[in-house]
């Protein structure tokens, strides 16, 4: 939903004011990250897919996979290299931390949710979207 938003306001702002295309996924039906350019305002808006925040692998990248691998101690690079480059940022989150995923930091394992049968504490998804958050 918050990608449609952000196109949304896209749309919006392009029916009043020039704008161009900067990037956009070069696989054909891949959102994973566009940007557009309103060079009159000097506004960029770019959409960033990070469904964790942090770098995560497993199911959030191929359905078939049972999990999420999900990496606290690391943000995901794609957003997080251009986090300098911001004045603004809406984060939009939540909603994958309900699938199963392992979480860690470093190469610790810090405990599990939805995974019982992984033998590892079931820890929730609270604890680690606060943490993804801070």
């Amino acid at each position: 939903m918050a990608r449609n938003q952000a196109e949304s306001l896209v749309c919006l702002l392009g029916a009043s004011f020039p704008y161009h295309l900067v990037y956009s996924d070069p696989e054909p039906g891949t959102r994973k990250f566009w940007r557009w350019a309103f060079p009159t305002h000097n506004v960029t808006v770019s959409v960033y897919w990070a469904p964790f925040l942090a770098r995560a692998t497993g199911r959030c990248e191929n359905y078939s996979l049972p999990y999420n691998s999900v990496h606290l101690d690391a943000l995901a690079e794609r957003w997080s290299g251009d986090a300098g480059t911001m004045d603004v940022a809406v984060v939009s989150t939540g909603h994958w931390f309900w699938n199963p995923s392992v979480y860690y930091n470093g190469s610790e394992v810090l405990g599990t949710h939805l995974l019982p049968e992984l033998n590892h504490t079931g820890i929730g998804f609270l604890s680690p979207y606060r943490e993804a958050i801070r």
